[in-house]
């Protein structure tokens, strides 16, 4: 019964590191989205990143203009306003 139980978690740990790896190869995990259009990178859009006094950062995207302040955490960038 142990083994199966381990077999079951094992599979899923497969599982969940291939999807990972195959969201971060199509741009998955690294691609940014404007708040407002809802246009990401992968597409075409570019958002311009201008580091700030405090440590935040100012974002701007270049498809609709709309600017945002956000923080960089290890899930990518987090809007604070």
């Amino acid at each position: 019964m142990n083994r199966k139980k381990w077999n079951f978690w094992d599979k899923v740990e497969k599982f969940v590191h291939k999807r990972k790896r195959a969201a971060w190869f199509e741009g998955g995990n690294c691609d940014s989205k404007c708040r407002n259009c809802k246009q990401s990178e992968s597409l075409g859009n570019v958002i311009k990143t201008e580091p700030q006094d405090d440590e935040s950062v100012i974002r701007s995207c270049s498809n609709c203009g709309h600017t945002w302040r956000a923080i960089f955490t290890p899930v990518g960038f987090v809007e604070v306003e």
